[in-house]
């Protein structure tokens, strides 16, 4: 499949680019989870925090903050494969058609069954292989559209929050109300999404608890010594935070990444901070392998450049990993 964002997912048979963010039904009003428990090896045995270098000697060390270009790594033969098994769905109604806003345009409204849709996501997302979200996004929604890039941020969080940061599956309950679509998390946090806009049939856009989708990504390949960047998707949240799924792999070295002090700037200067309590991430990725995060910054802006500080064992020198975002 040919997307604009590759991610290596060989393990799941998904070789292609895929694009989205922002999960309010996984991420919106869900309990604070804070910093996930460290499934690696970190390049050092200092104590937490510490940023120690490597025992492998400096060789040209890039300038903090820019992102060298890096040789193309072999292909990864694993990512993100999941240790528990599936948690199942929760109560799911039984579809009706939900119809969404006239199309711009065009006098017929949309006949895209919102309910149907969603039922089919989360069912998707609980299921054997969550990976074949990807799959739903290029049957169901348009590229590069706020749909599209929601739809694969769900996997994101799911990998981010489940199967790298060990966190219980939720329950998902998916209703209608009225002509919107309900999403509920664990009987508790519900989420309204309608205004669903598909005058071709596939979706593009819709609206969050009567807000507009806004989403973003990363369009370039982005990496830094042994790190690069498989997916990077941002989602704004009804509550003005934005938050962003990150998937990355070191190759050539392991790396410790601080996760804790990134930063997303707008254009205007302005920088947020990240809620440390509400984010989850992996502190550390072995050599070969992979690690992952789910980032919310309040009050943040969805375009901009997103700073993350990190140590690769290839120079053992601190440096930054820096991701442009722009809203598609």
């Amino acid at each position: 499949m040919k997307r604009w964002l590759v991610v290596g997912l060989t393990a799941a048979g998904l070789v292609g680019t895929v694009g989205i963010i922002g999960s309010t039904a996984a991420a919106a009003g869900s309990p604070s989870y804070g910093i996930a428990p460290d499934k690696t090896q970190p390049p050092t045995t200092a104590a937490p925090g510490a940023v120690v270098p490597s025992t492998v000697a400096p060789s040209s060390v890039p300038t903090l903050g820019t992102n060298p270009a890096q040789p193309t790594a072999a292909p990864p033969t694993s990512l993100w494969l999941a240790t528990t098994a599936p948690t199942t769905l929760g109560p799911i109604t039984v579809p009706t058609t939900v119809l969404g806003p006239p199309a711009t345009g065009s006098t017929a409204p949309s006949s895209f069954d919102g309910l149907a849709w969603f039922t089919e996501v989360y069912a998707t997302l609980a299921g054997d292989d969550p990976f074949a979200l990807i799959d739903l996004a290029e049957r169901t929604t348009v590229r590069n559209t706020g749909a599209d890039v929601f739809t694969v941020y769900l996997l994101g969080v799911h990998v981010a929050d489940q199967l790298d940061g060990g966190l219980p599956m939720p329950e998902y309950a998916v209703t209608a109300n009225g002509k919107a679509v309900q999403v509920c998390v664990d009987g508790t946090a519900c989420t309204l999404y309608g205004d669903f806009f598909a005058p071709t049939g596939l979706l593009e856009s819709f609206s969050i608890n009567g807000v507009p989708l806004v989403a973003s990504a990363s369009f370039q390949d982005t990496a830094v010594e042994s790190v690069s960047v498989d997916l990077a998707l941002c989602v704004t949240q009804p509550d003005t935070s934005v938050s962003c799924v990150i998937l990355l792999r070191s190759e050539g070295a392991s790396a410790a990444v601080t996760w804790e002090q990134s930063v997303l700037s707008a254009s205007d200067g302005r920088q947020f901070g990240l809620d440390v309590a509400r984010s989850v991430f992996t502190p550390s990725v072995p050599d070969g392998g992979f690690g992952s995060a789910r980032l919310v910054f309040p009050a943040a802006t969805i375009d901009g450049r997103l700073t993350i500080p990190l140590v690769s064992g290839i120079s053992g020198t601190p440096n930054t990993l820096t991701l442009t975002l722009r809203s598609v």
